[in-house]
């Protein structure tokens, strides 16, 4: 019921001049990740067609899961019910699973990542990490009960206002030992 707003930019160089968020850290970062604010989306074209369509797609995406999970207007927003905790590598992978198919560059970050133990502390990711290793989670899922599973434990984490709790529901897995099961996958 609310309308996207797409503020494409048409370099990189552009999108980090700009006076939009300015005190916002996270809004400056160069890792590719979708900034999203309220119902804007933040883009750049870098002349990759591609990369602005995973941009697009992983932007669509992560607002959606965001609106699926708390609400779409404010009241929803403000009220404890539909208050929660849900970690950063929950929406940002998630975005980056819908954006981009598994590829050698997802691959090899995740790998060196698990090697170097970097993802041991699922909890304490870089934003960087945090959408490679989510990503991974979510191809995990996918790959383990099905596509069909990624949005029913959006709404299951809705419902029961846990990540933990929506997993579980839907995999039947404790998250803990879906966590244990990733990382060995």
């Amino acid at each position: 019921t609310k309308k996207i707003q797409f503020i494409v930019y048409n370099t990189q160089s552009d999108f980090r001049e700009s006076n939009f968020a300015y005190d916002n850290e996270d809004f400056y970062n160069q890792g590719g990740v979708t900034n999203i604010y309220g119902t804007k989306v933040y883009l750049y074209f870098d002349g990759d067609r591609t990369h602005f369509d995973r941009m697009l797609r992983a932007g669509i995406m992560n607002l959606y899961a965001h609106w699926v999970i708390n609400g779409t207007s404010v009241g929803a927003n403000i009220s404890s019910e539909t208050l929660l905790d849900v970690p950063n590598w929950y929406f940002s992978g998630l975005s980056s699973y819908i954006g981009e198919e598994w590829n050698s560059t997802i691959d090899a970050y995740v790998k060196n990542g698990i090697l170097t133990e970097k993802y041991a502390d699922f909890g304490e990711l870089s934003q960087v990490d945090a959408m490679y290793a989510g990503h991974s989670l979510w191809k995990y899922v996918g790959d383990r009960f099905g596509k069909s599973a990624i949005p029913a434990i959006l709404f299951a984490t809705r419902s029961y206002r846990s990540h933990e709790r929506g997993f579980f529901n839907v995999t039947g897995v404790p998250y803990k030992q879906l966590l244990i099961d990733w990382y060995r996958y």
